[in-house]
């Protein structure tokens, strides 16, 4: 694609619209080298304590469906109305992932001759317990399509152990940095000031999340190191339904879920993020932490950890409590500057994962989707 050229028409599929993704789509809209449609087929899981999102620049259609809760994270689609929605788009391109929606816009790319991309976030982590058959259509699927894009290195390799021939195009999940990123006197002041070192740990309260692994975690670190642990604080912001039956330390302060402006601030007063996760995709929060400038530990079963930890922490084993638990003991007895200086490390990281990038990375798959010759099903 050029600047003389039409602009390609392109139909997305969400299973709804999260206001996260939204300057990212409008980004791509903005450009004015493609013709951008989102259309939503699902709502959002429990878990999803979105406010309403804002009219973006790209144009947004809602598909007739059926959604059954199947639990806290996750709902059953049946996207009734979405074979014939698809089917009157004119779009040169469908995005799209591996799921029902997925299959109903494979069959209009055989039918019309349209491109599709496949947008996956998937990691060798988040599918280890997939069945014999969901792996079977996965394979299926992935050789119908023209270019996968991908958020990091983990999603690429899960791809090519599937039997994906790409080409991978790399497009960082990214935020509104803008209401995270701190000013460089704040930042500053963050670290010069006496006062608690916080850890803050932000996500569902879920057993994938690694809370209660967190919890005796700190617990382990604060008797490792007793004089530290009277200057720290563990912020946990979220809400969710298990349990947490660790003993309750002073040290440890229960938010609840934080919108805007107040969770804004709790993430910028931190000077160190942790996501001990025994499974995740691709966390946002992580990127918010790297724009609110804080240190981070991470475990292996967090998605972009290659790509969000590289100098600025620690990463640790997923599911060991030893590991996360010296991890804490190490950062909560660091010298301030030190900490800073790993702080100041994930504020640079987080350029890389700038929605204007992200955005041109983005059309520059759907310019490879073009100048495929896969537009209809394979065997």
């Amino acid at each position: 694609m050029n600047a003389a050229d039409k602009p390609v028409r392109v139909l997305l599929l969400q299973k709804y619209m999260a206001p996260y993704r939204q300057p990212l789509f409008s980004a791509m809209a903005d450009s004015g080298r493609i013709d951008l449609t989102v259309l939503c087929y699902g709502t959002p899981e429990r878990r999803r304590l979105f406010e309403n999102a804002d009219a973006g620049t790209f144009r947004q259609l809602q598909s007739a469906s059926i959604s059954v809760r199947a639990g806290y994270e996750r709902n059953i689609e049946v996207p009734l109305g979405l074979p014939a929605t698809i089917a009157r788009s004119d779009a040169d391109v469908i995005v799209c992932a591996p799921d029902w929606g997925g299959l109903a816009a494979l069959r209009h790319c055989k039918r019309t001759g349209a491109r599709p991309i496949v947008w996956s976030e998937a990691t060798d982590v988040t599918e280890a317990e997939a069945s014999v058959a969901k792996r079977q259509l996965r394979r299926w699927f992935y050789r119908n399509a023209a270019v996968f894009v991908v958020p990091g290195r983990l999603s690429r390799d899960y791809l090519r152990s599937m039997g994906a021939r790409g080409p991978y195009v790399e497009v960082r999940n990214c935020i509104d940095e803008a209401s995270f990123r701190q000013s460089e006197d704040a930042f500053m002041a963050k670290f010069a000031t006496p006062g608690k070192r916080i850890i803050t740990f932000s996500g569902s309260l879920v057993e994938r999340k690694g809370v209660g692994l967190l919890l005796d975690a700190f617990a382990t670190a604060c008797a490792l190191r007793p004089s530290a642990a009277a200057s720290t604080v563990l912020r946990i912001v979220g809400t969710g339904p298990i349990a947490l039956t660790s003993p309750r330390l002073p040290n440890v302060e229960f938010t609840g879920h934080l919108r805007g402006h107040d969770y804004y601030a709790k993430m910028q007063q931190s000077h160190v993020f942790v996501m001990p996760s025994l499974s995740d995709c691709n966390p946002l929060v992580v990127i918010e932490a790297l724009n609110c400038g804080a240190a981070l530990i991470l475990s292996d079963g967090v998605g972009n950890h290659r790509e969000a930890l590289r100098g600025n922490g620690r990463l640790v084993p997923r599911g060991n409590v030893e590991a996360l638990a010296n991890a804490l003991a190490w950062v909560m007895t660091r010298p301030a500057s030190d900490v800073a200086a790993m702080a100041r490390r994930s504020r640079d990281l987080a350029t890389e994962f700038d929605t204007e990038r992200a955005a041109d990375r983005f059309i520059d798959a759907v310019a490879q989707a073009m100048l495929s010759d896969r537009s209809g099903l394979v065997a």
